[in-house]
């Protein structure tokens, strides 16, 4: 149900991922900034292990996919902050 294609030119990019060293707020680990058919991620990567990154990625692309609000469900990847249920499997 899901297509995607790959690309290094960021101009034909959709979606586009950043890597960066922090936020203002020392908690944030992802940020996503989308209009319909665009989005701009960031994930912070320095002292966030793998899994965690991989995490972040998976409720970011949730966003650029739409998804604008945050689920209430701890074992949801779109839970917002750490507090999911399923942070233990990403420990």
């Amino acid at each position: 149900r899901l297509t995607y294609l790959f690309t290094n030119d960021p101009d034909q990019a959709q979606i586009r991922i950043h890597w960066v060293r922090a936020f203002a707020e020392k908690d944030q680990a992802g940020l996503t900034d989308f209009t319909i058919g665009d989005a701009t991620i960031q994930i912070k990567t320095p002292g966030i292990p793998d899994n965690l990154v991989r995490a972040n990625i998976m409720h970011e692309v949730g966003h650029a996919l739409g998804i604008a609000g945050h689920s209430d469900a701890n074992e949801d990847i779109m839970k917002s902050g750490r507090s999911w249920s399923s942070y233990q499997e990403y420990k």
